[in-house]
């Protein structure tokens, strides 16, 4: 009967007959292998789907103070470099006068707290509280974000001006397991500064929730702390909502746009701001990414060897099959559904392992992000329905990719020939055309010539890199089938025991399983080999250049120094002691 007739009547029992008898039986028979088989695909799921989420994680929990205390800012006025002065304020008003918006000057300053190298980078945002008091009339709803009196506390002690007292938000009370009334001690530059804790920032479920790095302080008081009396880090603006929004926004950003172009400032939204520095850390995230698609990359090649394996253990059954007048397009049907099941369970099992996973490695990745782009700050990791979907639809495709060859093998291989024991080919038919190989490794190298494609913004992607990457694992999981024989021609010489001879004589005729395994085993080895190889070169040559250039015998630098957002820095009167300290035969001073 021609493949694309009508099934017979009947059909869906044959196919009953073929999940019973040939798949399910297999399963409870070899539980090990089955849950293998499950286990390759959720790693591979897994390890794909935690790196993703750690990286949204990691990403999501960069917020400035606009989007925790005072709402969404319509623009921010910066410099392109160093601290603002106090003394613009009144240029800016001016320029503002006929607008009702408001202005909100904020200081922002590193700090640590903890001891020694356990220390924890803090953010320290200085606001006039007075102004930040008002901020409620500039919000939907007009629900003041800080709540409360800003200029008295409830015992009537005024907290302006105050270089002792911070506000924290509930994160950071149970982080450090303080509350109101306590006492930290945080460093500040080269100095130990006392604070109170006033009061715990009440939480709003509508907006995002206060960092928990973050200490809120009177602007003056945060100013007369870090030793800079008159410093800003930004001016936000905030048109008050109503009719005439966006006619006093637009109005009054256009002045202060035309101002900043001449002055040398940058004007941008929060949108911008967050694009941007969002940006800084695109290509380690990509590339965390792309090496995480290796894993189910490996897990295909595992995934064909052993349903290819399979294949060879249920030949007797596959012919027997054939010769009761099972069709082809039966066959190869169940084998699809068999790859659909475990895919399916991959899939569940992967989701489940890759969120424990994100939520071990999001502190590494965010502590990598802390040190070489901004400060964040992660809190749970989320799992959306998106994800969820795009891991089910990862995993039953990868199953699939790697039943398509198996299923086509067992339904079209005639009875008599799939009996016979020992029988070559199966697998992935290109493993065995090693010219394409060469073709593959030839197109790797042309590859690498290729230039980084630049998109939006100035971010550059290595399309040429990755292309070489993938076309060298190509090309490398092809030619690995030349060393067969080879190797087993070495394994013959001298005297061979009953074991070498054996496995001598099954490389001399590979199978479609040998090939894959050795493929699959050439994608993983290769990588890692080339992770360890590109890690130790960058170690070697970090450490021969610390070698050359810092050649002093003691180095001091404030608290929270790895981090690139740290501010601290190092006071005239402390390194002109440490100067004069009895032994020290001489200071270089450095400013990064």
């Amino acid at each position: 009967m021609s493949e694309n007739s009508p099934q017979r009547p009947g059909a869906g029992n044959v196919s009953r007959l073929i999940w019973s008898q040939v798949i399910w039986r297999h399963w409870k028979q070899e539980p090990r292998v089955t849950a293998s088989l499950v286990g390759i695909l959720a790693l591979g799921v897994a390890v794909f789907l935690s790196i993703h989420l750690a990286n949204k994680a990691a990403v999501s929990g960069f917020g400035m103070f606009t989007d925790s205390i005072a709402g969404e800012s319509d623009a921010i006025l910066r410099p392109r470099a160093g601290k603002l002065d106090e003394t613009v304020l009144p240029e800016l008003r001016n320029i503002t006068g006929d607008h009702a918006i408001g202005i909100f000057p904020v200081l922002e300053v590193s700090g640590a707290i903890g001891e020694e190298e356990k220390a924890d980078l803090l953010r320290l945002v200085g606001a006039d509280l007075v102004a930040l008091q008002n901020a409620g009339s500039y919000a939907e709803g007009g629900a003041s974000a800080f709540g409360g009196s800003a200029a008295n506390s409830d015992d009537g002690e005024s907290i302006l001006n105050r270089s002792d007292i911070g506000f924290v938000g509930r994160g950071f009370a149970e982080r450090f397991q303080v509350k109101e009334g306590d006492r930290v001690s945080v460093i500040v530059n080269d100095r130990e500064a006392e604070l109170t804790i006033k009061a715990i920032l009440p939480e709003d479920p509508n907006r995002v929730p206060v960092p928990d790095h973050l200490i809120l302080m009177d602007l003056p008081g945060l100013q007369k702390l870090s030793g800079n009396e008159t410093a800003l880090s930004r001016i936000e603006f905030r048109a008050p909502p109503g009719a005439m929004q966006e006619r006093v926004k637009n109005g009054a950003l256009a002045a202060v746009w035309e101002w900043s172009q001449q002055n040398g400032f940058l004007l941008e939204t929060p949108d911008d701001r967050k694009s941007s520095v969002t940006k800084m850390s695109a290509a380690f995230r990509l590339n965390l990414t792309i090496l995480s698609g290796l894993a189910l990359l490996v897990g295909i090649y595992l995934i064909l060897q052993a349903m290819e394996a399979a294949v060879v253990k249920r030949r007797v059954e596959i012919a027997t099959l054939r010769s009761l007048g099972v069709t082809p397009g039966q066959i190869r049907r169940a084998w699809l559904v068999e790859g659909v099941l475990l895919g399916l369970a991959g899939a569940f099992l992967g989701i489940l392992l890759g969120r424990l996973l994100a939520t071990a490695m999001v502190g590494a990745i965010a502590r990598t992000v802390n040190t070489l782009y901004y400060r964040t700050t992660t809190n749970a990791v989320s799992l959306g329905w998106e994800e969820i979907v795009f891991c089910l639809v990862f995993g039953i495709a990868a199953s699939l990719i790697a039943m398509v060859i198996p299923a086509r093998d067992a339904s079209l291989t005639p009875p008599a020939h799939a009996i016979r024991r020992g029988t070559q080919g199966g697998g992935l038919a290109i493993l065995r055309r090693h010219w394409l190989g060469l073709v593959f490794v030839f197109g790797g190298i042309a590859a690498t010539l290729i230039p980084a494609w630049k998109g939006a913004g100035g971010a550059t992607v290595p399309v040429g890199g990755y292309l070489a990457a993938v076309l060298l694992v190509f090309g490398a999981s092809i030619l690995i089938g030349i060393l067969f024989r080879p190797v087993a021609a070495l394994l013959k010489k001298g005297d061979a025991d009953a074991m070498r001879i054996h496995a001598a004589g099954q490389l001399a005729r590979p199978e479609g399983r040998h090939r894959l395994t050795a493929a699959g085993l050439a994608v993983a080895i290769g990588m890692s080999a080339a992770m360890a190889i590109l890690v130790a070169s960058f170690e070697t040559t970090l450490t021969s250049w610390i070698q050359q250039l810092l050649k002093a015998d003691l180095y001091v630098s404030p608290a929270g120094a790895s981090s690139v957002t740290n501010e601290n820095t190092i006071s005239p009167v402390t390194w002109k002691e440490i100067e004069s300290t009895e032994g020290v035969a001489g200071v270089d001073k450095l400013r990064r």
